[in-house]
């Protein structure tokens, strides 16, 4: 825990903005291997992730984790939603809140999915 909240330029920690300039994710809802519903459509920043989260991700025999910010607004996005970036897809494991930085964000940890899937048509 920070005990003070000032660099060596003396600014405030909590001065600087978060932002998200790294590229678009799409999320969606999905049964099986059909994307169901769109449900957000975000500007993203790239995170780091700790040594222990990609120990345990290759353990676990999944392939790519990564980690993203998205900004806190909008739908909530949840346990095995999937994410769309580029042409990718990968699942979310899990979502963290992150009240330190302005303005306020998710954490969202992925893992690549070897599924192709499919999105859903209205016909």
């Amino acid at each position: 825990m920070l005990t003070n909240n000032k660099t060596y330029d003396d600014s405030n920690l909590r001065d600087h903005l978060k932002v998200f300039n790294d590229g678009v994710v799409d999320f969606y809802e999905a049964s099986e291997r059909v994307l169901k519903k769109l449900k957000a459509h975000f500007y993203y920043a790239v995170e780091s992730i700790s040594y222990e989260t990609y120990l345990e991700a290759s353990q676990n025999s999944k392939r790519d984790v990564i980690a993203i910010a998205i900004p806190a607004q909008g739908e909530t996005i949840e346990h095995g939603d999937i994410a769309k970036i580029g042409d990718k897809f990968y699942q979310v494991d899990h979502v963290q809140y992150k009240d330190y930085n302005l303005p306020h964000y998710y954490k969202v940890f992925l893992y690549g999915s070897a599924n192709k899937y499919v999105v859903e048509t209205g016909e």
